[in-house]
């Protein structure tokens, strides 16, 4: 399997990998950076999981000691910063497969509107038990019940 990097940053002597499909994966960047610490001129490596990246520091007098060892490591490296997805097409694809779970796991009983639903009446609910009816409570048994209309129509 070939991984994609992501060379985002580069100075003489040193350049920084991103792998975002890695992120993460401590044993892989411990692997690659093992493996990149093997080649001609890299002089130390540095990962950090949380940004999925790898920093390489290389004789600066050097070439570029990762284009011979693409292969070999199993990279495809790309000048650039990685292609992000947009905050509210994740946003929208994560609803839209819970949408698909609720639907398989209930049998096509329950869908979104019938968890809002439920969430919204057990919250208000539990608002008016505690007292407070004419404020929290209210307002999410309204929101509640304005989704059951919704469904009826």
């Amino acid at each position: 399997m070939t991984d994609t990097a992501w060379v985002v940053h580069r100075t003489a002597g040193r350049l920084r990998l991103r792998l975002p499909e890695r992120k993460g994966d401590g044993t892989y960047f411990a692997d690659l950076a093992s493996a990149v610490a093997t080649l001609p001129g890299v002089l130390a490596t540095r990962q950090n999981l949380l940004a999925a990246s790898l920093v390489i520091e290389h004789d600066p007098d050097a070439s570029d000691p990762l284009t011979p060892a693409q292969a070999s490591l199993g990279l495809r490296v790309i000048e650039g910063e990685p292609p992000t997805v947009p905050p509210l097409e994740s946003l929208t694809s994560g609803f839209a497969e819970l949408e698909r779970t609720l639907r398989e796991a209930s049998g096509n009983a329950a869908d979104l509107r019938t968890l809002g639903f439920l969430v919204l009446a057990t919250a208000g609910l539990v608002q008016v038990a505690r007292g407070h009816a004419f404020s929290a409570g209210s307002s999410l048994l309204w929101h509640a019940a304005d989704l059951l209309r919704e469904a009826r129509r």
